[in-house]
């Protein structure tokens, strides 16, 4: 793995490191300690909507994916190239990832699929719409589990088994994995030759379902060589991108998938 592929893909803080570091802090007892992290942690975390809502899924701040240095590139006239990436978790859904799709093609944009196997199984031929669409599918589980809460067997059960019903569905093996909540398990993954992505903008789509909210969110805290997490499972989120996608460009940004985001 390249420096800046290692960059991009550290984790963040995932529902298993985050109960370790409760468990430690209620044994210690150290206000001080506490306070120490809270101030080295907090110029890297993006405010997010509803912090409440992370503690109830298991997750600390947004988890984030790190950024690549020396991606800016200048185009012919020396204006500098920024980049983004859309990625989508949970499909695909047989309703708004059609829609999704449509708004992709039409706005010639490519994004990034994180599927879960159980949706993968069910509608095999949009999963191989997407494919030649050419956007990149990645493994979200089978099941959408907490991989920090299972036994390894498990883990790799609902991996394998989505690569095999992805690989069946469209001809492609995938090598990206994201885990439901941001869970790293990061030395398992590897052993089974795939790398975690996480993600650096969180607008909440799939809590929020609110267009507007979700525009305004991603508009205020993106930057370049961001990956930006939204769900192909709701309206709002397909009409959210609907108004991102031409928002972004006026920004100065270009849109690729998260493996063109790391290439070396």
């Amino acid at each position: 793995m390249t420096e800046r592929l290692a960059a991009y893909v550290r984790k963040g803080t995932g529902a298993g490191d985050n109960k370790l570091m409760k468990k430690e802090k209620a044994r210690l007892g150290l206000g001080v300690s506490l306070a120490f992290v809270v101030l080295l942690v907090l110029p890297y975390v993006k405010p997010e909507i509803d912090g409440s809502l992370r503690e109830k899924w298991g997750m600390a701040a947004t988890v984030d994916s790190g950024r690549i240095q020396n991606t800016i590139l200048n185009n012919s006239n020396g204006d500098k190239i920024r980049y983004v990436a859309l990625s989508y978790d949970d499909g695909p859904n047989p309703i708004y990832t059609e829609q999704l799709l449509e708004v992709l093609e039409k706005e010639n944009v490519r994004a990034s699929f994180f599927m879960m196997g159980k949706q993968v199984e069910a509608y095999p031929k949009l999963v191989k719409k997407v494919a030649d669409g050419g956007h990149l599918i990645g493994n979200h589980t089978y099941s959408h589990v907490n991989v920090c809460q299972l036994p390894e067997t498990r883990v790799r059960e609902e991996i394998q088994k989505t690569n095999e019903l992805i690989f069946d569905a469209c001809g492609q093996s995938p090598e990206w994995f994201r885990p439901p909540f941001g869970c790293n398990r990061e030395k398992l993954i590897a052993t089974l030759d795939m790398y975690q992505i996480f993600w650096n903008v969180d607008p909440l789509d799939w809590s929020v379902q609110n267009t507007g909210t979700i525009v305004n969110h991603v508009l205020k805290y993106v930057s370049d060589g961001d990956i930006i997490l939204m769900h192909d499972a709701y309206p709002t989120t397909v009409e959210a991108t609907k108004i991102l996608i031409p928002k972004l460009r006026a920004m100065g940004y270009s849109f690729v998938t998260v493996d063109e985001m790391i290439q070396p």
